[in-house]
């Protein structure tokens, strides 16, 4: 290159592209990672990694694709997240390393809803907010829901432990249920437990059906597919709880559904929500701009916008803590 053309460049756009390349980057390692997660590519690269073809046969791609497929390996390879020697790609990068491990597929989860739907989410916002296109419920993937929410497992059953007694008769509503996994907590906590879940989406149910019988817990906890709106209310539970679903109900029809759940519940016993809410993370955020932008769903919570709909909704000594310091992941309890 002529001394007159990089002179030429760098009085152009040559230092913003330069200083573009970190984030650009980034979004493609994201990119990257997700998409190599989501097509379960990691596993097959771990320890001495494999082949192209090697590759290209785990994934069913045709000979004809192989050329594509060795470029966006090299991609991996470019962004440090893969190895290549000898013909050979493996997993380079920590990161990588990590997201391959059946134990972090949490982790997995999150960095492929980032790669994936609220990436789109983000990209789309001004045009979708401009136009009131909305985006379809049907466009997440409930798995990956359910896998990427498993990190925040642990605080949540802190906050089941709290409310559930570990002996005694004692009944339990989960609204939302997904994969059923609190309430396998509260039933492995109380022995005496019983419990109905419900859930909307037929295949969650299906699937918490099946899991609930391999954990020997049917005849302890009854799965329905139904709407609670629509779902006949008696007072006869002791505990009542949402978690990480309150989202999926528009702003305006929480303080209907937050009294429709104060009449399944007795008298003296508790609801208990537990949310991200506004305020936290930039990932909390994206899932709150998710829930603006989602046909049927809502923003993230307030705080105290949801203390004062429990206390409009008939629910009493409404509060709420922090689950998680540096973030906004509350847990809210009330008595009915």
């Amino acid at each position: 290159m002529k001394l007159a053309t990089l002179l030429a460049m760098l009085r152009g756009d040559l230092l913003a592209a330069l200083s573009a390349l970190g984030p650009v980057r980034q979004a493609q390692r994201v990119a990257f990672l997700a998409g190599a997660g989501g097509a379960n590519v990691l596993p097959h690269l771990a320890g001495a990694g494999a082949t192209l073809d090697e590759v290209a046969k785990a994934l069913g791609i045709p000979d004809e694709a192989h050329d594509a497929l060795a470029s966006w390996l090299r991609i991996g390879v470019q962004l440090g997240d893969l190895r290549e020697r000898g013909g050979r790609y493996a997993l380079r990068s920590r990161l990588a390393r990590t997201l391959a491990d059946p134990r972090h597929a949490a982790v997995l989860g999150i960095v492929e809803q980032q790669g994936g739907l609220y990436h789109r989410v983000i990209r789309e916002a001004p045009y979708r907010l401009r136009v009131g296109a909305k985006l379809a419920l049907g466009d997440v993937d409930g798995e990956l829901v359910a896998r990427a929410s498993k990190i925040l497992e642990p605080l949540v059953c802190e906050a089941v432990d709290e409310r559930v007694p570990v002996r005694g008769a004692f009944r339990l509503l989960e609204v939302g249920c997904g994969s059923a996994v609190y309430v396998r907590r509260a039933a492995q906590r109380n022995p005496a437990l019983t419990a109905l879940a419900l859930d909307v989406d037929p295949a969650v149910v299906d699937q918490a059906r099946e899991d609930i019988a391999a954990w020997g817990l049917e005849g302890r906890i009854a799965v329905a597919c139904a709407d609670v709106m629509a779902h006949a209310s008696e007072p006869v539970f002791d505990l009542v709880t949402l978690h990480n679903c309150i989202y999926y109900f528009p702003l305006e029809q929480r303080e209907p559904l937050l009294a429709k759940l104060r009449g399944f519940c007795r008298p003296g016993g508790h609801i208990l929500v537990t949310t991200a809410c506004r305020g936290g993370s930039v990932v909390s955020d994206v899932l709150s701009l998710w829930g603006s932008l989602t046909e049927g769903c809502g923003r993230l919570p307030d705080r105290d916008e949801l203390l004062a709909q429990l206390g409009r909704a008939g629910w009493r000594d409404a509060g709420a803590r922090n689950l998680l310091p540096g973030d906004s992941v509350h847990r809210f309890v009330a008595r009915a």
